[in-house]
């Protein structure tokens, strides 16, 4: 019986508070329809911001054609270094870093200059 009043007051309280599941962004008219331009094979990339732009009022096209807005993917860049060394030269701690360099132009004027987001992890090898 406290397990359900708990429940229910847990509910009560994420509904109270404003929560709301993660949905797709609410874009403005003429950015609903995207056409991202990416170099190569950004795969996985490429793949998780058609996903996440996607909703019921903005389409990601394939092509450029009807494209309110361009989203261009310049560069994609990984690398990773030793941090820590032990005794004996084997890496005992490494740097992996994803960059990502982009620009954004809607209805053909640059909405964003080329700029780059950076993705550092430390990890423990």
């Amino acid at each position: 019986m406290n397990r359900l009043i708990a429940s229910g007051l847990l509910v009560l309280l994420l509904v109270g508070c404003g929560f709301h599941l993660r949905r797709a962004p609410d874009l403005p008219p003429s950015m609903r329809t995207i056409y991202i331009a990416a170099p190569g094979s950004s795969g996985d990339l490429l793949r998780e911001l058609r996903r996440g732009l996607a909703s019921d009022d903005t389409q990601v096209l394939t092509t450029p054609l009807g494209a309110g807005t361009i989203l261009s993917i310049i560069s994609v860049t990984h690398s990773n270094r030793p941090l820590a060394l032990s005794r004996s030269g084997q890496a005992l701690l490494y740097q992996v870093q994803y960059e990502v360099e982009f620009s954004l132009t809607v209805q053909g004027a640059v909405i964003l200059e080329p700029q780059s987001v950076i993705l550092n992890r430390n990890y423990t090898y």
